[in-house]
C-alpha cells in the first residue's frame, strides 16, 4: 500500500503538465516506465493455494510485493504502439510447527509474465491521452515446498493482460499513467525430476485491477 501511494503521489504531480500531442508521438517514439498494480484477488484466494497447509499452526501472516512491472512501448504512429511487459509478485511467509520454533527461512511463491503488448491511443487532448491495450504472453509459477527443503516446484503458462481503461498525463517526456485493466494467469502441469504430477495452477481472473506507473518517452 504504501508502494501505491508513492507512485500515486508521484504521478500527480504531472498534472500541471500538458500532455504530449499527436506532434510529439512522431518525435518521441520511444517509452518506458515502471510501475506497481494490485494483488487483492491473490491475497484473497492464497490460503486455497499452495502456500497455506493444516499441519502448521501459528501461521504468521502472508506478506505481497504487489504487480511490480516495466514496460517498454514503441510508438509505431500516433494510435498503435508495440512492446513487451514484464511483471513480478512475490508471496512470502514465515511459519512456526507445534512445539518448535519458527523457521528463520520463509516459504515463498512467485509469478513472474513477460508479456508482448498492443497499444491502442484513440483519444489525444491538451491535459490527458486515453488508450487500452492488450497483450498475451509466458507465464511461470515458482514456490518452496511445505518441506522446507531447497528445491522448487516450478510450471510454466499464459498470461493473457488486458488495459480496458489507460490515462496517461505529462509533457513531452516525464509522465504518470493510471489503468483499469485485468491479469489473467494460469500454468500446465508438469513432470518433476521424481515422478511427481504437478496439479494445474487455478486460474486468477481478477489480477492486477489497477495499476499506477510512471515512464519517460525518448
Amino acid at each position: 500500500m504504501k508502494k501505491i501511494l508513492a507512485l500515486f503521489i508521484i504521478s500527480s504531480f504531472t498534472l500541471f503538465c500538458y500532455a504530449e500531442t499527436t506532434e510529439n508521438r512522431k518525435v518521441n517514439r520511444h517509452e518506458v516506465r515502471i510501475g506497481i498494480g494490485d494483488c487483492h484477488y491473490e491475497a484473497a484466494h492464497l490460503e486455497d493455494g499452495e502456500m497455506i497447509h493444516q499441519d502448521h499452526i501459528n501461521n504468521h501472516g502472508i506478506m505481497h510485493s504487489g504487480h511490480l512491472f516495466a514496460e517498454y512501448q514503441y510508438r509505431i504512429n500516433s494510435w498503435l504502439g508495440a512492446g513487451c511487459t514484464f511483471d513480478y509478485m512475490h508471496n512470502w511467509q514465515y511459519r512456526c510447527g507445534c512445539n518448535i520454533s519458527c523457521y528463520n527461512e520463509p516459504l515463498f511463491s512467485s509469478n513472474i509474465s513477460l508479456i508482448p503488448t498492443i497499444r491502442f491511443t484513440y483519444f489525444h487532448d491538451k491535459m490527458v491521452n486515453i488508450y487500452s491495450a492488450i497483450g498475451l504472453g509466458i507465464h511461470l509459477f515458482y514456490n518452496k515446498g511445505d518441506d522446507l527443503q531447497t528445491n522448487l516446484n516450478d510450471n510454466l503458462g499464459l498470461a493473457l493482460d488486458i488495459c480496458a481503461l489507460g490515462i496517461s498525463i505529462g509533457n513531452n517526456h516525464l509522465f504518470g499513467a493510471f489503468e483499469v485493466g485485468n491479469m489473467t494467469t494460469f500454468t500446465f502441469p508438469r513432470m518433476t525430476f521424481i515422478g511427481e504430477t504437478l496439479r494445474m495452477t487455478k486460474p486468477n481472473p481478477f489480477s492486477k485491477l489497477l495499476r499506477i506507473s510512471i515512464g519517460y518517452r525518448f
